[in-house]
This record gives structure tokens, C-alpha cells and sequence, in this order.
């Protein structure tokens, strides 16, 4: 992750915007291990029902496979939850 969104996610306070550029104009193509978990758990959840199941691995995204969300701050991850 880049460095400018990773100092956001954790030290909200002193970022007043954020501006993101580059991204990509179609589909992103996952490959590494990590994702491919992620994104099973994601899939699988909606076809059991699970409301939950689906958020928590939606919040593994937001955390990435490098941090934990307890390393975020917690207005950030109430409003993704929200």
C-alpha cells in the first residue's frame, strides 16, 4: 500500500483530504494468496446468508494483509462498517 493512504487510514487527525490517483480503469486482476482468500470469503458469505461475514472480510480490505484494524483508527473503520 502506498504510503499517503496507509498514513490516513491510521493517523486520520492531521489529514484534512486525501487525493488519489492512478488507479486503474478496469477490473482489478487479484492474484496473490491473501486477496484470493479475502475475496472467497466474500463470495461465499452472501450465498450462506451472511450479512457479517461478508462485512468482516470487506474490513480485511480496508485493513490490508499487512495491518490489523484495531491499527486503524476506529471513526474510520465505524464509518466503513456503516
Amino acid at each position: 500500500m502506498a504510503r499517503a493512504p496507509a498514513t490516513a487510514l491510521e493517523h486520520p487527525g492531521p489529514v484534512r483530504a486525501l487525493v488519489v490517483s492512478g488507479a486503474g480503469t478496469s477490473e482489478p486482476e487479484f492474484r496473490d494468496p491473501w486477496s484470493l482468500e479475502v475475496l472467497a470469503e466474500q463470495a461465499h458469505a452472501p450465498a450462506a446468508g451472511d450479512v457479517e461475514g461478508w462485512i468482516d472480510a470487506f474490513m480485511r480490505f480496508a485493513a490490508g494483509p499487512h495491518r490489523a484494524l484495531d491499527d486503524i483508527d476506529p471513526a474510520v473503520v465505524c464509518r466503513l462498517v456503516r
